[in-house]
């Protein structure tokens, strides 16, 4: 499809449902600096308007999404302009915009300037509650100057300003989806795009001329002229911005000498392993829209400012509501988080303040040695550097803890933590959201810190359990050889075969029945829920592979696809390829097939072996054709959750049992036990959720606590409730369908 096409068939209504982060304020004589906080940043490009200065952000501090009001797509400033009129507003009042069929409709504040138009630092809630228009705009608004306009948006919106020079006749969407992979952005839908072209013709950047053709204007030349474009190896980090310029490490000072000297792998190991929560602001009222949320260190700050000099937890927790709009728990959380970083510490009863450590390290300057200190304190901190020497994203990072530290706790959120307070420290760049990259300055740092050595591959285990350890590597070694298949034979068109059973493989240890088929007229794989007939579900499955590594749109027949769900009574369409161009994603969405890509495929498959999903919940995977797998990953983030939960629960139990004085007999208080888990897992389990865990460990079958009353106690080894664990699976090996009553 011709994307002028698609511009003249943009609804002429648009539900607004597309988040975004809400920008905050300041007051107008601030001096309107949009992201440059550092001299390391991209050039700076200003464009002088009356006296307001606009300036480009960096790449990664500008928002991925773009607003669309209601009305028609070319109608976007005009509609604005309606918004800014008619504002403030507080959030019970309405703003009333004309649809795209001429009639005006009311809608709410929130759902206008919060999900649109906040992500973009067009509106703000001030420190009254009240949406108000940035200074910028309200400059915009009394000029009638749409270039200004135009420079705003480029300066807070990715991939705006850069779509310009790619517009031309007969130009595809999948054209623009592939600028913008380039740039990263790997949108499965053209919904994105669609918005930033509405608001270009809007602009008077670009017109539609005729029936199938766009072209760039004068105004948009001209505005090309007054912008810095991101280039598309900056913006994946593949330039770089900072210098190379030999840099000097800050020596560390005694106290931090003496505690990096004596961390031997015992006591590296003895680290803590959760950081917790770390308030940033980013719900304060009145806070500017160049500011963001703010960083991990200067939260830090400003939360040990609250404390001061002593302090009770209610007064502390009325000045965290008030500077940070923060509640009750998460007060709880942050309290909880600095007193374990010896931040902030107990001076008196029910009174607290900041501690001398705090005191020291949290001075501006000291930021390189505010990271060594927690290098000290927690586990996987300086260990993060060397992965970092190319681009990284955050999802490698936490797959490296989980699978070769061994540290199951630690999740996005909390690598995030640690690569803000690198970041903070000039160790680390952040590319984008997702990957960063070390500096100069890190890589010093790297060579100097002691580092935790990876957990021994190769060691003896006790005879005993020899037979159950081999069986996990065999499953191990299983899992990798049918990883290497997928990859190998998705790039490979003489392998066809060998593909489609590899796939057929892989659904079966996700649970399903997979029946390999082939052959002309034929679907490849088979799937179905093997459930009771009101939760039955099944679909097809083909196998698409590519030497170049990308499926393009000659190579998928929708119609056959469709022939084969018929033929099959299956409930669902699937292709499995190695990646998928742009046309083909749509494509795919719009026949309602599913596209999952071979990576993607394994990620399920190693997440699936240790927190098996139930095949009701695997039903979302095909059912949501041109969506990625989020929601799929926050269900397997669910279930990884109750294991921490479980885990917990058994830990604190165990040393309950094996401490030298016990209070009671090694029981602990059901109170004691929520207090401590809500306190450690990250993130905070509901009540509902510890007791089921605990009801289950109470069990007939596991048998690995004793209850009297609201108290409980370990009654077994860990080991030997891991190996029961184990043996109910095992025996589950018997249930099998026999093939061939089929």
């Amino acid at each position: 499809m011709v994307l002028s096409d698609l511009l003249g068939s943009l609804p002429l209504t648009s539900e607004i449902t597309n988040g975004g982060r809400v920008g905050m304020t300041g007051s107008a004589e601030q001096e309107l600096r949009l992201g440059f906080d550092d001299e390391d940043s991209q050039p700076e490009i200003a464009t002088q308007h009356g006296a307001l200065r606009i300036a480009t952000k960096k790449w990664r501090d500008r928002s991925n999404t773009f607003a669309y009001l209601p009305g028609k797509g070319s109608l976007q400033v005009e509609a604005l302009r309606r918004v800014v009129g008619q504002l403030p507003k507080k959030s019970s009042d309405t703003l009333e915009l004309q649809a795209g069929d001429g009639t005006v409709k009311k809608y709410p504040p929130d759902e206008v300037c919060g999900r649109q138009l906040g992500s973009s630092s067009i509106a703000y809630r001030d420190k009254n509650g009240e949406w108000r228009a940035a200074d910028e705009i309200l400059d915009w608004f009394r000029t009638g100057d749409d270039l200004l306009l135009a420079q705003y948006i480029h300066a807070n919106v990715k991939l705006f300003g850069e779509l310009l020079p790619h517009i031309k006749a007969d130009l595809q969407t999948s054209d623009l989806l592939a600028v913008a992979a380039s740039y990263g952005l790997n949108w499965t839908s053209p919904d994105q795009i669609h918005r930033r072209l509405a608001w270009m013709q809007s602009l008077k950047l670009i017109e539609r001329w005729g029936f199938n053709r766009l072209v760039l204007t004068d105004r948009g030349r001209e505005f090309l002229r007054t912008v810095e474009l991101c280039e598309p190896d900056v913006a994946l980090g593949q330039g770089w911005v900072g210098s190379d310029e030999p840099t000097e490490l800050p020596a560390a000072d005694a106290e931090t000498t003496k505690e990096i000297a004596g961390l031997d792998q015992k006591r590296l190991k003895e680290r803590k392993v959760l950081i917790g929560y770390i308030p940033r602001g980013r719900k304060a009222l009145g806070r500017a829209p160049s500011e963001g949320q703010a960083s991990a260190l200067d939260a830090t700050r400003t939360f040990v400012e609250l404390v001061g000099e002593g302090a009770s937890s209610n007064e502390i927790f009325a000045r965290a509501a008030e500077h940070l709009a923060m509640k009750k728990s998460s007060f709880t959380q942050s309290m909880h988080t600095f007193r374990h970083m010896n931040m902030v510490d107990l001076i008196s009863f029910n009174r607290f303040a900041a501690t001398p450590v705090a005191l020291r390290l949290l001075e501006p300057g000291n930021e390189v040695e505010f990271a060594r200190y927690i290098h000290s304190r927690y586990r996987y901190f300086g260990e993060i550097l060397p992965l970092l020497h190319s681009s990284t994203p955050v999802s490698e990072i936490v797959r490296v803890a989980v699978e070769e530290y061994g540290l199951t706790q630690i999740e996005n959120s909390e690598v995030r933590t640690r690569l803000g307070f690198l970041a903070d420290a000039g160790m680390v760049e952040r590319i984008d959201w997702t990957r960063y990259r070390i500096t100069p300055l890190g890589r010093l740092l790297s060579a100097e810190l002691p580092m935790e050595s990876l957990p021994a591959r190769d060691v003896e285990t006790p005879a005993a359990s020899q037979s159950e350890e081999s069986s996990v590597v065999d499953s191990i070694d299983s899992m990798s050889e049918l990883f290497g298949e997928l990859r190998r034979y998705s790039r490979s068109r003489d392998h066809s075969i060998e593909f489609e059973q590899s796939i057929a493989r892989a659904f079966e240890l996700l649970g399903f029945r997979a029946e390999h088929h082939g052959g002309s007229g034929k679907t490849d794989v088979l799937v179905t829920a093997e459930l009771p007939p009101e939760n039955r579900y099944s679909s097809i499955i083909d196998a698409k592979a590519s030497a170049s590594g990308t499926i393009g749109d000659n190579a998928v027949k929708f119609d056959a696809l469709k022939d084969h769900k018929k033929r099959h009574k299956a409930d669902f369409g699937m292709i499995v390829g190695p990646d998928f161009e742009g046309r083909v994603k749509e494509w795919a969405a719009n026949n309602g097939i599913v596209l999952v890509t071979v990576e993607e495929l394994i990620n399920l498959l190693e997440r699936h072996q240790r927190t098996p999903l139930t095949l009701l919940d695997l039903r979302g995977l095909f059912e949501h054709p041109g969506m990625d797998l989020a929601e799929i990953d926050e269900l397997y983030d669910a279930a990884r959750h109750n294991i921490d939960v479980i885990e917990k629960i058994v830990a604190l139990l165990y040393q309950e049992a094996n401490d030298e004085d016990p209070v009671n007999e090694g029981y602990m208080m059901l109170e004691n036990l929520y207090y401590t888990i809500r306190k450690e897992v990250i993130p905070r389990p509901s009540k509902k959720t510890i007791d089921d865990a605990l009801m289950f460990l109470g069990s007939t079958l596991v048998k690995a606590v004793a209850v009297n009353g609201n108290r409980y106690k370990l009654v077994d080894a860990p080991s030997n409730v891991r190996r029961r664990l184990g043996g109910l699976g095992i025996g589950l090996d018997a249930v099998v369908v026999d093939d061939s009553a089929s």
